[in-house]
C-alpha cells in the first residue's frame, strides 16, 4: 500500500457497511452502511456545528443541544442496513434510522456506530479497488 492508494475520503462518500456486535461482542447477521468521518456529509455537518457553537458564551452550551446535533449527524451517515436483523422488523429509511439511533434500548449501536465511523482504518479502500 502507498500513500496515493490512500484516498479514505472517497471511501468514506461512499460508505462502508459496518457488521454489528451485540453488546457482549456477538457478531451478528446485521450490517449498518455508514458515511466515515471524513465525508463531504460529514465534514459539513461538522463546520456548520462548530460555526453555530464557537460564539456561544460557556453558560450557554447546552448538552442537549449537542446530544441533539451528535444524533443527527450519526443519523444523517447511516445510508443503509441489510440482514436478518432487520429482515421483517425494520426496513431501512432516514425516519427509522432516527427511532432506532434515539431508542434507549439502542443506545450501544448508536456509540458503536460513532467508533466505526471515526476509525479510518475502516475506510482504506481495499485492494481490490485500487
Amino acid at each position: 500500500m502507498s500513500l496515493k492508494d490512500l484516498k479514505i475520503a472517497d471511501t468514506a462518500n461512499e460508505g462502508v457497511e459496518m457488521q454489528i456486535k451485540s453488546p457482549s461482542g456477538e457478531l451478528m447477521d446485521g450490517f449498518i452502511r455508514v458515511l466515515g468521518a471524513d465525508s463531504a456529509e460529514y465534514q459539513r455537518r461538522l463546520r456548520a456545528w462548530i460555526e453555530r457553537t464557537r460564539n456561544r458564551p460557556a453558560n450557554q452550551s447546552s448538552f442537549a443541544d449537542d446530544e441533539k446535533t451528535a444524533i443527527e449527524n450519526r443519523v444523517a451517515c447511516v445510508v443503509g442496513w441489510r440482514g436478518k436483523e432487520f429482515d421483517d422488523w425494520m426496513e431501512y429509511s432516514p425516519e427509522n434510522a432516527r427511532k432506532l439511533l434515539t431508542d434507549p434500548n439502542y443506545r450501544w449501536l448508536f456509540e458503536q456506530i460513532g467508533e466505526f465511523m471515526s476509525d479510518r482504518a475502516n475506510f482504506i479502500p481495499s485492494n481490490d479497488e485500487n
